[in-house]
């Protein structure tokens, strides 16, 4: 029964976030432009905007951290959930209310761009701000 439990979760969890282990080709490596940066760095660049990001399996993301801590994100399938942002050191921290699964992601900063490497899968995510 628990084995059951695990496997349905972890296959709701994939199609849900888009969290199964990626294949070969995903980048797992921030590129050298990406820098580590502050907790503050981060809570400036992220707070009271919005971003956008893809996936190397094509799913889309559709981020708004707003300044009081308040967290949404859309999927390109449709789904969608909220909660809590946070940074600890160079980490982005969320806590979804939803299925979503919470937890807390390195991220390095470039110019132009914010990195995240995913906690469930390892791949490096570009966050590119919306307009």
């Amino acid at each position: 029964m628990k084995t059951l439990k695990i496997a349905i979760l972890s296959g709701l969890c994939a199609i849900a976030a888009g969290c199964a282990t990626p294949g070969p080709g995903v980048p797992k490596e921030f590129p050298p432009e990406a820098q580590a940066a502050s907790a503050q760095v981060l809570k400036e660049r992220l707070s009271g905007r919005g971003f956008v990001a893809r996936q190397a399996n094509g799913m889309g993301w559709d981020m708004n951290y707003a300044a009081d801590g308040r967290f949404a994100m859309r999927l390109s399938n449709g789904q969608a959930d909220q909660g809590r942002w946070r940074v600890e050191d160079n980490r982005l921290c969320i806590a979804f209310e939803g299925t979503f699964p919470s937890g807390c992601s390195e991220m390095r900063v470039s110019a132009s761009r914010l990195y995240l490497k995913r906690g469930t899968t390892g791949e490096v995510v570009a966050f590119d701000a919306k307009p």
